[in-house]
């Protein structure tokens, strides 16, 4: 860790050798462990049709959609994944606000930028049955029994 680098640590952390993953800096050949699992559901990408796009008020929208015949995504709340809309060929990240036992259903809340990949999208040309790619899901902010 550099000199003066800001962290929330406390010194005896430092002492002992812990780092914050969230904010690594490393400045040659190093090696990173950590001291719990990883989690073993890889990403994967899958397919989702939509199935509602609903203006809840005037800057956001709920998004639902179900998973496609063949695809599954397990996750835990607190996770993430990243949705392609149709046509493009990049993502944007969005947490489900649904929980896993509505699987194969996945509910999305959006906030809508004034000019934005899926703002655009859903504000301009969403509709039911429209296919989207879905990549996750990521993060760890999750609840650890």
């Amino acid at each position: 860790m550099r000199a003066g680098k800001a962290t929330s640590l406390l010194p005896a952390d430092i002492d002992a050798g812990q780092r914050l993953a969230c904010s690594p800096e490393l400045l040659g050949d190093d090696t990173l462990s950590f001291g719990y699992e990883s989690n073993p559901r890889a990403p994967r990408k899958v397919q989702a049709f939509v199935n509602v796009v609903e203006r809840v008020c005037s800057d956001a929208v709920r998004l639902e959609v179900e998973l496609a015949d063949g695809h599954w995504l397990d996750f835990e709340p607190g996770q993430y994944v990243n949705i392609t809309p149709p046509g493009a060929t990049t993502a944007r990240s969005f947490s489900m606000s649904s929980i896993p036992d509505d699987l194969p259903r996945m509910e999305f809340y959006v906030r809508l930028l004034e000019r934005g990949l899926m703002s655009d999208y859903l504000r301009d040309r969403a509709k039911p049955d429209d296919l989207l790619t879905l990549e996750g899901p990521f993060g760890r902010f999750t609840r650890d029994p």
